[in-house]
């Protein structure tokens, strides 16, 4: 697990997570692709332009699911240690950086995080540190320069990503 610096650290993150919660506007989609079901968890409050301009640097951090079903989705003992994962993975992001929460994609086991940040410098040397640390549950990821928030529009469209567009997940744990 990535351990937090203080306790101090992790109670200001809880707060602000806290504050933030209240401006966010979730939906969720459900699909299909090639048979799979896709679902997204999108955050709809950062669809507004103004929100977005602070945040030009695209972070996609995905991570295998664990003994999936036929369907490729977590267990509900899995989902549990998705969304603690996803919780550290936010607390680090929040300790270096301002970010805004976009959403995730669950599809063909594999879990994905959608976030854009304003600085990706300590950011980078960071995720890349917990993935050699082997702190937490594997993981890959991939930083870009998004000021448009390209990488997201078909979410905030509602539009899930076809071949094409779904790209992201294959970069990433193509290994």
């Amino acid at each position: 697990m990535v351990v937090r610096e203080d306790a101090a650290k992790a109670a200001f993150f809880l707060a602000d997570r806290a504050a933030m919660a209240r401006t966010e506007q979730f939906a969720v989609m459900k699909s299909e692709i090639d048979g799979r079901p896709i679902i997204v968890l999108v955050n709809t409050a950062l669809r507004d332009r103004t929100a977005q301009e602070n945040f030009p640097f695209f972070v996609s951090i995905g991570t295998t699911i664990e003994n999936p079903n036929e369907f490729g989705l977590p267990s509900n003992e899995e989902a549990e240690r998705l969304n603690i994962w996803e919780d550290e993975i936010e607390a680090n992001i929040h300790a270096l950086t301002q970010y805004a929460f976009v959403g995730r994609v669950t599809f063909n086991a594999q879990r994905e995080l959608l976030i854009y940040v304003s600085s990706k410098g300590a950011l980078v040397k960071k995720l890349e540190e917990i993935v050699r640390s082997g702190a937490c549950r594997p993981f890959g990821f991939n930083v870009q320069d998004d000021p448009n928030w390209e990488a997201v529009q078909p979410y905030f469209e509602k539009r899930l990503p076809n071949g094409e567009k779904r790209g992201f997940l294959a970069r990433i744990f193509r290994r």
